[in-house]
C-alpha cells in the first residue's frame, strides 16, 4: 500500500514539475497565433521581437504598429498620417500550480502591459502603474478569466494645444475557443483645444461572441451581441460658442444571429436616444430599429476580406474592384432572398412627431441579368413596402428643407442669401404639399399626413390605389 502511495506521489510531483515546460510551449504558440491574427489586419502590424521561455515563467516583448495611412481619409478626415509603434511587455506563469499573488491551480496566469512612457511628456497618470494593463488566468477547464484597464489621466499641453481629463477604463470578461464575454465601463472623458470641446459620461459596453474572438477579428461571421450605453455626449464649437451636438441616454445594440445550416445570418441594429440637440434643434425619443435578414455568410466574409485588402488604396481603384466584386459575387448574396427591414424610425421634433417603417426583399433570384441595370429584372424579383406618418408641421418642415436644398442647387437662386432662400422655401412648401395630396402621394387625416406604398409582382399600390410604374 505504501508503495502505491509513493508511486502516486511521484506521478503527481513529476506532473507538477514537467507540465510547466509543456505549458510554456503552448503559451508561446498561442502568443504567436494572436500576434499573427492582429498582423493580418491591414491597419495594424504585430511582431514578437523577443521571447524568453523558462520552465515556470515566460516573458515576451511584442511590437504593435498602427498605420494611419491605411485608414480612409474620407471616413476620418482629421486622422494623422504616418505610423505609430509601441511595445507591449508580456509575462506568464505556468501551472498547474502557481504561486504568484498567492496560491492557485490554473494552467497559466499572465499579464500584458504598455507603460506609455512615450506619452509622458504630454500625459500625466499614476506613475506606479502602466498606462494599459490586461491580466488573465487560464483555468484548468480552459476558460480564461481576464481584466483590463486604462489608467485615469490628464493632459495639459501648450505645445499640443490640448487639455483632457479621463476617468479611466475598466473591463473584465472570460473567453475560450468557443465563446467570448466582456463588459467594460468608463465614467467620463473631456478633451478640448482652442476650437472644439468633446466630452462623454457614463459609458458602458458589453460583448458576447458565440465563438473565438480571434476568428471574429479575422473576419469570420459568428453569433454576436454588442451593446453600448452612454449617459451623455457633448460636442461644442468654442470659437462660435455653439453647442454643435448634445446627446443624452444613448442605447445602441448590434445582434448577429447565424444560421449555420443555411449559411446565412440575420443582423439587427437598434439605436435609442432620449434626447439629441443639433445646434439647438432638439430631437426627443429618437428610435431606429434596422434588421438585415438572410445575409449570405460566404458573401459577407468575402466582402470583409476585400475591404481589408482595399484599406488605404486609391479610391478610384477601390471602387472598380468593388464593382468587379459585386458582379462576381452578387448572386451569392441574392439567392438567399435577403431582406432589409426598417421596423421603426421615429422621433419627436419641435414641430411634432413622425414615424417611418419600410421593408424591401429580393425573391427567387437564380441568375443575374447580363446588364445589372435591367429594370425589368429587378421589378420582377423585388418585394417592397413603406409607411410614413407625420404631424402636419413636421411635414411642412421637411418640405421646406427639401425646397432649400433644391434652391441651393439651382444656378438661378444659388447666389441668394440663406435668409432669402429660406423665405422662398417657406412660401413654396405648402404648394408642394398640396400638389402631393392631389397626386395621391399623401393622405390627410386630421392633424397628420400619411403615405403607404407597396410593390409586388411589378404592381405598385399607393395609398390603396394602383399606380402606374414610371
Amino acid at each position: 500500500m505504501k508503495k502505491r502511495y509513493l508511486a502516486a506521489c511521484i506521478v503527481v510531483i513529476t506532473t507538477i514539475l514537467v507540465l510547466p515546460k509543456y505549458i510554456a510551449t503552448q503559451v508561446s504558440n498561442t502568443l504567436d497565433n494572436i500576434v499573427a491574427g492582429i498582423d493580418k489586419n491591414p491597419v495594424y502590424s504585430a511582431q514578437v521581437i523577443e521571447v524568453v521561455e523558462g520552465w515556470f515563467t515566460s516573458t515576451a516583448i511584442i511590437k504593435i504598429g498602427l498605420n494611419f495611412d491605411k485608414i480612409s481619409a474620407e471616413q476620418m478626415p482629421n486622422m494623422p498620417t504616418g505610423k505609430a509603434q509601441f511595445l507591449v511587455d508580456f509575462h506568464a506563469s505556468h501551472g498547474p500550480v502557481i504561486f504568484v499573488d498567492g496560491f492557485s491551480l490554473a494552467w497559466v496566469k499572465w499579464q500584458a502591459t504598455q507603460d506609455g512612457k512615450k506619452l509622458k511628456p504630454i500625459m500625466q497618470w499614476d506613475d506606479s502603474q502602466p498606462l494599459y494593463k490586461i491580466t488573465g488566468v487560464q483555468q484548468l477547464w480552459n476558460d480564461t478569466d481576464f481584466q483590463d484597464q486604462i489608467q485615469a489621466f490628464t493632459i495639459d499641453s501648450e505645445l499640443q494645444n490640448v487639455q483632457a481629463a479621463f476617468s479611466g477604463y475598466q473591463g473584465k470578461g472570460t473567453f475560450s475557443s468557443s465563446h467570448f464575454d466582456y463588459g467594460a465601463n468608463s465614467a467620463s472623458l473631456k478633451v478640448q483645444n482652442d476650437k472644439n470641446a468633446v466630452s462623454f459620461s457614463g459609458l458602458n459596453l458589453t460583448m458576447q461572441l458565440d465563438g473565438s474572438y480571434m476568428e471574429a477579428i479575422g473576419g469570420a461571421f459568428i453569433d454576436t451581441k454588442l451593446a453600448l450605453t452612454l449617459d451623455e455626449f457633448k460636442f461644442d464649437d468654442l470659437q462660435s460658442g455653439q453647442k454643435v451636438m448634445e446627446l443624452s441616454s444613448v442605447n445602441a445594440e448590434f445582434v448577429a444571429d447565424v444560421d449555420e445550416q443555411n449559411n446565412t445570418a440575420n443582423v439587427t441594429q437598434i439605436i435609442d436616444v432620449n434626447s439629441a440637440s443639433f445646434s439647438g434643434y432638439l430631437v426627443q425619443d429618437l428610435n431606429m430599429n434596422l434588421a438585415v435578414n438572410q445575409l449570405s455568410v460566404a458573401f459577407m466574409e468575402k466582402y470583409q476580406a476585400l475591404a481589408n485588402e482595399l484599406t488605404g488604396k486609391d479610391p478610384n481603384v477601390a471602387q472598380q474592384q468593388m464593382l468587379n466584386f459585386a458582379q462576381n459575387n452578387l448572386l451569392e448574396l441574392l439567392k438567399h432572398d435577403p431582406e432589409i427591414d426598417l421596423k421603426n424610425v421615429s422621433a419627436t421634433l419641435p414641430e411634432g412627431k413622425f414615424n417611418v417603417d419600410a421593408k424591401a426583399q429580393t425573391l427567387n433570384v437564380q441568375s443575374l441579368p447580363e446588364n445589372l441595370q435591367d429594370r425589368e429584372f429587378w421589378l420582377t424579383h423585388l418585394l417592397a413596402s413603406a409607411n410614413v406618418q407625420a404631424d402636419k408641421a413636421v411635414a411642412r418642415a421637411f418640405a421646406t428643407n427639401y425646397m432649400v436644398s433644391q434652391l441651393q442647387a439651382n444656378p438661378q437662386t444659388a447666389e441668394m442669401s440663406a435668409e432669402q432662400i429660406s423665405q422662398i422655401a417657406i412660401q413654396q412648401s405648402p404648394a408642394m404639399i398640396d400638389a402631393m395630396i392631389k397626386q395621391g402621394f399623401l393622405v390627410e387625416e386630421g392633424e397628420v399626413y400619411k403615405s403607404s406604398i407597396s410593390l409586388k409582382d411589378k404592381e405598385v399600390i399607393l395609398n390603396g390605389k394602383p399606380m402606374p410604374l414610371p
